[in-house]
């Protein structure tokens, strides 16, 4: 008999690899009652045609085991989800920003695992826990080949009492304007 063949991946739409020489996260989180309310959104293309099934992202607990560059576990108040919202891409001046809601989902069935330690460039004898998150998306999301798009990732806790609030992570690999972040009712560039 022919040996069964290895099925082949989806293929990858689009990477942006955290920043794990002098990267940083910026906070994006929320309560689940809407009292604490900040959120992250970069801009992307889709190079195809094809739906978006699964997101892969990075991200850390500020200040969270800080004095260690050893692999370590998350803190113990952790996201009980994370809201993944998909948005056209709106033009600047003076810069890029998220427009309309295209699809949404408040993902609870996501995967964690430490992915690394950075040395904090503000706080040289500090690091950061970088942490890899996936999620299988409930519905796909289809989307247009040449568009651009923002992607928002917020985590979702259950109290406003958070001592390690979790971050998104920048990228070592740049495209298009900065990231932004919803700050006192509109989007300012993280520059």
């Amino acid at each position: 008999p022919s040996p069964t063949p290895t099925p082949t991946p989806p293929a990858v739409k689009w990477a942006q690899p955290p920043n794990m020489i002098d990267g940083y996260d910026i906070p994006s989180w929320r309560d689940k009652e809407g009292q604490v309310d900040i959120v992250v959104a970069d801009d992307w293309e889709c190079l195809d045609g094809q739906p978006i099934v699964k997101i892969r992202w990075w991200g850390s607990y500020e200040g969270w085991m800080k004095d260690t560059p050893e692999p370590v576990e998350p803190p113990d108040v952790r996201p009980i989800a994370f809201r993944l919202s998909w948005h056209k891409y709106k033009e600047g001046p003076p810069y890029s920003t998220p427009g309309e809601l295209i699809a949404e989902e408040y993902c609870t069935n996501f995967s964690e695992k430490w992915y690394g330690s950075v040395r904090l460039w503000y706080e040289p004898n500090s690091f950061e826990h970088e942490f890899v998150y996936e999620c299988v998306l409930q519905e796909p999301w289809k989307q247009v080949k040449g568009e651009k798009y923002f992607l928002n990732i917020q985590a979702v806790y259950d109290t406003p009492e958070v001592k390690f609030p979790w971050g998104w992570k920048n990228s070592e690999k740049h495209w298009n304007d900065d990231a932004v972040q919803w700050q006192n009712g509109e989007w300012i560039e993280l520059v």
